[in-house]
């Protein structure tokens, strides 16, 4: 008989973790998830406040350095790397009397 008492000991040994981890999975993913969700979120806001200000100095330097007259100049800052880039992909300059100079040519 104790052999027996023996094998269900180390039997309810080996099982006990596995129904402890089961009985509190639904508890301890759901707080999981929700961390792992908040973590994402806060690190998409931070990446669009970046992106943001990048964007808006990007497009100050380039008001104050254009001439929008559509010259050899405005032509080198339109297709400046440093304003072209995966932000900014597409950028026109109409003067009045329709002269147009683009990042597309």
């Amino acid at each position: 008989m104790p052999s027996h008492r023996t094998k269900q000991c180390a039997l309810s040994l080996l099982l006990l973790p596995l129904l402890i981890y089961f009985a509190a999975f639904p508890l301890i993913s759901s707080s999981i998830t929700t961390l792992l969700l908040n973590q994402k979120k806060n690190q998409i806001e931070l990446y669009l406040i970046h992106r943001g200000e990048a964007l808006q100095e990007m497009i100050k330097q380039q008001l104050t350095a254009l001439h929008f007259d559509c010259n050899n100049e405005d032509w080198q800052i339109i297709r400046n790397p440093h304003f072209y880039n995966r932000y900014i992909r597409f950028m026109s300059v109409e003067t009045k009397e329709g002269k147009q100079c683009s990042t597309l040519g």
